[in-house]
């Protein structure tokens, strides 16, 4: 017993040093159920849950399986620190009476596994006009070869086009990505071809299938990739700097492994789970450092080259893709709730769940992903976000009228931190991806977020870095990712103030004086009154309810008491 709770530990320890590379984030888990096969033929509808570091399976009814050593799924009961205990009953059968649903590690273990996700000197990402170069490295195994389909042009045909396309929109077109220079298969396409890496590295080399468990083998994939790839690159010259360091900004360097992307499903093996991370032993190629951690800047992005729920098996979306590039160029945290205590802020960024973004005539989630909330968009410079007074026109941000300028309007408070930025989302662009949760056309209207940069990321749920406050006061539960009535507009909810519900208060409960009102029926353009309700006092004379008159001999003199009255501006 002793000798197991010293390699758990040791284990974690090699997990928290690899951690200290750099910040791990990735894609969360798809919303859409797959099929579970068990060894006899039986079979059951399940979720991928989670994200790379803690993950599990549930039921579509929500109650926790688990895949033993005899090749079933059978349900789980509890955790004994961080080993699921089994119950005996298998998946594809009524779960035991009385069983919990929702059943996950102990949350000391969850902080275990989040511990790794510290962030240690953040880097900045790229701000407005950027030009970047995109690599993409294929790599298959012994034990897993590439699906032909999935071919050299079909990957470039994501980056060049749907990739590109994605972020030139999202950015009103201040980002280009653009495929690197390489003479592998067809060269300048961005594209490795699929390596061996059992024939470049002369020895049998097996999927890692880390779907579970992201760590430090996911880092020596990546190291392998990167070298077996040199001899098509000459990764010197995108160190544009100097510094000895090829920096994310100068060149975005992505594997795509062969197998299953088990943020999807974990049921088919072998996989592993989307993420950004960087290489604690980086490789050093033609000189120069690629997948380190340096200077805050640096890393790799990783993702399986299979999307499958059973049935349907097909190359990965572009969801992931950008998903994960957010991270690895442009420095966005995950907006889900990492400790899967809530959902974030659910289906309005790229960022949480709307990296499944998923069109009405889409046959696949993931296909068109949502677009980037106001805040990461603000962040890094895409949008103005100008100071909302009196009455303002806000253009839907995926509409082809929509600009830097017209798209986010910002509230300012006396907290520094603190402010709101508000935006306009309709079923237009990439914006049709909130058709999965909102449904077909639906009305859109606007969205409210509440900042607070003295967060770093989405797990508090009473305190976020960036909150949606939803005009049906809905709460984004484990589980619940978005509603058409959480946007504002005419006919749903149209105030938004210190008195509404939601108000517009400060986190410590203090009135922020911040009022947007009278709020337009949804449409491509709408309209907010903005106000910040500061009080300044103007002090005049008025005529009190009495007067006295007096008459003195001849002369009459009017005299009348004066009182001072305060009146407000407002």
């Amino acid at each position: 017993m002793k000798k197991g709770i010293n390699a758990f530990i040791v284990g974690m320890l090699i997990l928290l040093v690899a951690g200290m590379a750099a910040l791990a984030e990735a894609v969360p888990a798809a919303p859409d159920s797959a099929t579970i096969t068990q060894p006899d033929g039986s079979s059951f509808e399940a979720r991928q849950r989670g994200d790379e570091w803690h993950n599990w399976v549930e039921t579509v009814d929500g109650y926790s399986v688990v895949k033993a050593d005899d090749g079933y799924w059978y349900y789980i009961s509890t955790y004994s620190n961080s080993t699921p205990v089994l119950t005996g009953v298998k998946a594809h059968l009524s779960p035991p009476v009385d069983l919990n649903k929702h059943i996950m590690l102990p949350k000391e273990e969850i902080k275990k596994k989040l511990a790794v996700k510290n962030k240690i000197n953040p880097k900045a990402g790229p701000n407005g006009a950027f030009s970047g170069k995109v690599l993409f490295i294929l790599v298959e195994f012994s034990n897993k070869a590439h699906t032909p389909a999935n071919n050299e042009a079909a990957f470039a045909t994501l980056l060049s086009t749907d990739i590109a396309d994605y972020y030139s929109d999202a950015s009103y077109g201040n980002v280009t990505l653009t495929p690197a220079t390489e003479s592998s298969g067809t060269a300048n396409n961005g594209v490795i071809d699929w390596i061996n890496l059992a024939t470049c590295k002369s020895t049998t080399y097996n999927h890692p299938n880390t779907g579970s468990t992201t760590g430090v083998a996911n880092q020596q994939l990546a190291k392998d990739a990167i070298e077996c790839a040199d001899t098509s690159v000459n990764f010197a010259a995108y160190d544009t700097n100097s510094d000895g360091y090829v920096d994310t900004s100068e060149l975005a360097v992505v594997i795509i492994a062969a197998g299953y992307e088990a943020s999807m499903s974990g049921a088919p093996t072998p996989n592993l789970w989307g993420h950004q991370w960087s290489i604690s032993t980086p490789p050093q190629v033609d000189g120069k450092y690629v997948g380190a951690y340096h200077n805050g800047a640096g890393g790799y992005a990783m993702f399986g080259e299979v999307h499958s729920s059973g049935s349907n098996p097909h190359i990965a979306t572009i969801g992931i893709m950008v998903h994960e590039l957010g991270h690895l160029i442009f420095d966005w945290v995950d907006l889900y709730d990492t400790d899967d205590s809530s959902e974030g802020i659910g289906a309005f960024s790229l960022m949480s769940a709307g990296s499944w973004g998923k069109a009405n005539n889409d046959t696949y989630s993931g296909k068109t992903p949502v677009l980037p909330c106001a805040y990461d968009k603000y962040l890094r410079g895409w949008v103005s976000g100008s100071v909302g007074s009196g009455t303002v026109s806000i253009t839907a941000a995926g509409h082809t009228n929509a600009t830097s300028a017209n798209t986010v309007y910002r509230a300012t408070t006396s907290d520094s931190n603190q402010y709101f930025l508000v935006e306009n989302r309709q079923a237009a662009g990439y914006d049709l991806g909130l058709e999965k949760w909102l449904g077909t056309n639906f009305g859109g209207g606007l969205a409210i977020f509440h900042i607070d940069t003295s967060q770093t990321d989405n797990t508090s749920d009473t305190h976020r870095l960036v909150n949606l406050e939803t005009a049906d006061n809905y709460q984004m539960t484990s589980g619940n990712k978005g509603q058409n009535a959480n946007l504002w507009r005419s006919g749903n909810a149209t105030t938004f103030n210190n008195s509404s519900t939601p108000n517009s208060k400060l986190y410590n409960g203090s009135a922020s004086l911040v009022s947007i009102a009278s709020i337009s029926a949804t449409g491509t353009t709408m309209t907010a009154v903005f106000s910040t309700s500061t009080t300044s006092v103007t002090t005049v004379p008025t005529l009190d309810a009495w007067s006295i008159i007096g008459i003195i001999g001849l002369s009459s003199i009017a005299m009348y008491r004066v009182r001072r009255r305060e009146f407000s501006n407002d």
